[in-house]
């Protein structure tokens, strides 16, 4: 009765642990950001707030940082920041299912396109 007291205790210390060091850090709620469709041109943009993203790159895993929202609901649909620029200008789009890309997103109002992205350019 005694082991099997220590085990289920040693088990519920280990879940504790792993709830406060393991879980995601962030704890911020997930942005919703939503596509929209243009049928005249069959082109998906991204909304986020005021700014509309266009599909400019693909391949930008490496550069993918902080998870900030996710499209139109769907979990698997996630956006993340570009590491080392800004989210009104720069997102990454992953849809989590088997074989998917990372796909670099531009803010439609930007112009000047840095050098180190020109290689991600579809």
């Amino acid at each position: 009765m005694i082991i099997a007291l220590s085990v289920v205790g040693i088990v519920m210390g280990l879940f504790i642990i792993k709830s406060l060091f393991l879980t995601d850090s962030h704890s911020e709620p997930l942005e919703r950001l939503s596509r929209i469709t243009n049928p005249d041109q069959s082109i998906a943009k991204i909304k986020r707030g005021a700014i509309t993203y266009s599909l400019f790159g693909s391949g930008v895993g490496l550069l993918k940082g902080q998870q900030i929202g996710i499209v139109d609901g769907d979990k698997l649909d996630k956006i993340y920041i570009l590491q080392g620029y800004s989210p009104d200008e720069w997102l990454i789009e992953y849809y989590d299912v088997l074989m998917s890309n990372y796909d670099l997103l531009k803010a439609d109002h930007v112009t000047d396109i840095p050098y180190a992205l020109e290689q991600y350019r579809l």
